[in-house]
């Protein structure tokens, strides 16, 4: 029960007072469009200090409101339960979607899209010597700086 502002308002807070956040997005799922995409995109960017873990697609479980849903729209059929095939809103193109959110992440070091992106990154922070939570890395050395003069 929570809007965009709220989310914006929190985030805000929390750069204000050099606390790390993470953002956890799904694109494509049900309602959504090329427009609501750029929206979301355009949101993401108003939050700062922060990085951004980013999907596409839903998982559908059976007997769940979202498969009878899929199964109504003919997006889905029993058969894509044994597939995991995820869901994807029916006025969003996978292959267009998977584009859009790949150029969306390009050069930026605190938004991760596919989802491998954050295991990579994790385990090349590792191997450089980092310990502990290391998504709070990724959102930049002003933001690190900030923290430890704190």
């Amino acid at each position: 029960n929570f809007d965009f502002a709220l989310v914006e308002s929190l985030q805000q807070q929390c750069f204000q007072h050099g606390l790390p956040a993470a953002h956890y997005l799904i694109f494509g799922g049900p309602g959504e469009t090329p427009a609501t995409v750029e929206e979301g995109l355009s949101n993401l960017d108003r939050l700062p200090g922060c990085v951004a873990f980013i999907s596409a697609g839903l998982t559908v479980y059976p007997n769940t409101p979202l498969a009878e849903l899929a199964q109504r729209e003919k997006t889905f059929s029993d058969n894509d339960f044994l597939t995991a095939a995820p869901y994807f809103s029916p006025d969003i193109d996978p292959a267009w979607l998977d584009r859009r959110l790949t150029e969306a992440v390009r050069g930026r070091r605190d938004r991760l899209y596919p989802p491998s992106a954050a295991a990579e990154r994790t385990e090349a922070l590792r191997r450089m010597g980092y310990r502990g939570i290391l998504w709070d890395t990724l959102i930049g050395s002003g933001r690190r700086g900030k923290r430890a003069a704190q």
